[in-house]
């Protein structure tokens, strides 16, 4: 690794799995574009990129194209890129995967004090035999929560923050299938006389939302932590602003779908162990728009029809 010092101390770099390049130290860090991985770049990490890069690699998935787009809001002087990667003959793989640097905050003197950017990486031009499972992002090398059902990742970066973000793909056989399954609403769950429908699911209408999403315990609601309420009242919580707001929307949602998952007769999208990852990540999270997207996603869900009397 010795022959990677001098990279650490320099700014203008290019990633093949994390092999890096050299093309500019920390006095010239203003590129006019971002660089291209040679083909002969060798691996040795998918952690140790240049300070100030958000660098990105496709994990997992089948062969074939792999666009994503990048957009910023705020910081000083940047450069975007926008990548098509292509794996014709080797599918990506934790081994294999190429790693690209997708912005490159440019010109300190540009990001006086705590100036920040608002980094949103998408995955565009998704083809049909291919979806993408999780988006996984190391920040400072601390994983950040796993977010799930969407192509779009935002960070928060600075001029020194090193950032990865790591896309997780699998492969749909054939074209892919309209939603399969039904999921009856929080509305239904909440009254009394679908009690009784509750039974197959193992849940009762007074366990508390800790026996699900421990992480509830991080909000309170009228002096009271959320994670001690009854499921049944979770399933009447109203929401409101902030993040405290954003937990009441989401626990609704989220109630509701884990039991539509358990129901033996309602054949719900989504497992009832990837509801509880989803959003013990979310609530975990503290930002309301990671809570609110993955609430809108289980609404949807659980809107698709109820097969229940």
């Amino acid at each position: 690794m010795s022959g990677f010092s001098v990279a650490r101390r320099c700014r203008t770099a290019l990633l093949l799995c994390a092999a890096v390049v050299l093309s500019a130290c920390d006095a010239d860090k203003s590129p006019t574009s971002l660089p291209t991985p040679p083909a002969n770049a060798s691996a040795y990490s998918l952690f140790d990129p240049e300070a100030g890069f958000i660098a990105l690699g496709v994990l997992t998935g089948p062969l074939g194209t792999y666009d994503f787009h990048t957009s910023a809001v705020g910081g000083g002087l940047a450069v975007l890129g926008d990548r098509s990667i292509v794996f014709a003959t080797t599918p990506p793989s934790p081994a294999t995967s190429l790693l690209y640097y997708m912005y490159f905050p440019a010109d300190a003197s540009t990001w006086p004090g705590a100036t920040t950017a608002q980094v949103t990486i998408d995955e565009v031009n998704i083809p049909a035999n291919r979806v993408v499972d999780s988006i996984r992002v190391v920040k400072n090398n601390t994983y950040l929560p796993t977010l799930f059902l969407t192509n779009s990742v935002s960070v928060q970066t600075n001029y020194t923050d090193v950032i990865i973000v790591k896309f997780y793909h699998s492969q749909v056989q054939g074209p892919p299938p309209p939603p399969v399954g039904k999921g009856c609403t929080p509305g239904y769950w909440k009254q009394s006389q679908h009690f009784d429908s509750w039974v197959p699911t193992g849940l009762k209408t007074t366990d508390l939302v800790s026996k699900l999403y421990s992480n509830a315990y991080l909000y309170t609601l009228d002096g009271k932590q959320m994670s001690k309420y009854t499921l049944v009242q979770a399933l009447s919580f109203k929401g409101g602003p902030g993040p405290t707001g954003a937990a009441q929307i989401l626990l609704r949602a989220a109630v509701a779908a884990e039991i539509n998952a358990r129901h033996p007769s309602i054949g719900y999208p989504m497992s009832a162990g990837a509801i509880i990852t989803a959003v013990q990540n979310a609530l975990a999270s503290v930002n309301r728009g990671q809570m609110i997207l993955l609430a809108s996603q289980l609404d949807d869900m659980n809107n698709f029809g109820c097969v229940l009397n």
